[in-house]
């Protein structure tokens, strides 16, 4: 029995709460479990995507092609203004000179 003080804290000596030593959480013990199998998996996935499974589609898409988020956007819109700022009025880029 894990003893506590008075304050409801545990006491010297003991531990509280906490998993036991070795063991995996779900996503050690998931992979585990897949690992032999995740090439059939994939396979099966883009096999079902290109029979019209639009499931599949969308996992396909959401996982390897996914929405570029406003960041991105914001990112390659200045790096688009640095690139007419490089520029001079004759259309050479200025890097070069």
């Amino acid at each position: 029995m894990i003893k506590k003080d008075n304050k409801g804290r545990f006491a010297k000596g003991h531990r509280g709460g906490g998993r036991a030593k070795g063991t995996q959480n779900k996503a050690t013990r998931f992979n585990k479990l897949i690992e032999d199998d995740i090439e059939a998996v994939v396979e099966s996935i883009v096999k079902d995507a290109k029979n019209g499974c639009n499931q599949a589609r969308k996992l396909i898409l959401d996982r390897w092609l996914p929405v570029p988020t406003m960041q991105t956007l914001q990112l390659e819109q200045e790096i688009e203004a640095l690139k007419v700022i490089l520029e001079d009025d004759n259309g050479n880029d200025s890097r070069t000179a």
